[in-house]
């Protein structure tokens, strides 16, 4: 069983939120990527998640004397506050101990950026993360996953399957993401901005 009885210690702790949509058909599209990083973390630390309470998967982890918690919301996308909330306020944690990981249609494909706040700028994740918690402030790793084509709207392009030649590029950047993540949790989101965000102007078509 998940062992969170962290009212018996005082450690230091922390949450890696990866945002996305619960179900086999949703694994693979652009709005899971979130999910598809936690899975990721969790492959390289050999942990598994247990469905537990507060609406999501969870699983731990230490990284450098601290205790992680990995977690992916079960609320579906436009409902993801309800469930970092919960768990923010169980594990006492300060918004600045949360990191969200979220897809973003505003960055190319295989770019990664941390920020330490903002605005929702259209994702309903992040958007209702931002409505329960209250505040902009709190770290975010947005990964992009480029625009859709002429005419395509963003809900249908945000939860369509990848396709062929871009889940290659995609799963790369899984992989640089969970390690960014990682890194994240002893070093801060300032050194992280400064190690793995890429200067590359965000997508405006």
């Amino acid at each position: 069983m998940l062992d969170i009885s962290f009212y018996e210690h005082r450690e230091l702790m922390k949450a890696i939120i990866g945002l996305g949509n619960p179900g086999d058909k949703y694994k693979f599209t652009r709005h899971n990527v979130g999910f598809l990083i936690i899975d990721e973390i969790a492959r390289k630390k050999k942990v598994k998640l247990q469905k537990k309470k507060f609406l999501s998967y969870f699983g731990q982890i230490k990284v450098g004397g601290e205790r992680v918690y990995l977690i992916k919301p079960l609320t579906y996308m436009n409902l993801s506050g309800e469930a970092v909330l919960r768990i923010k306020k169980y594990l006492r944690l300060k918004s600045e101990d949360l990191l969200v990981m979220l897809d973003d249609a505003n960055l190319s494909t295989g770019i990664i950026r941390f920020r330490e706040k903002g605005v929702a700028a259209g994702h309903n994740g992040l958007a209702s993360i931002i409505e329960e918690l209250h505040t902009t402030v709190f770290p975010r790793l947005r990964v992009g996953i480029g625009r859709p084509c002429l005419g395509e709207s963003l809900e249908h392009y945000v939860l369509k399957l990848m396709r062929k030649k871009e889940t290659a590029s995609i799963l790369s950047v899984v992989s640089q993401a969970s390690d960014a993540a990682l890194f994240w949790v002893n070093s801060g989101t300032s050194k992280a901005m400064n190690k793995f965000n890429i200067r590359q102007p965000e997508n405006k078509n």
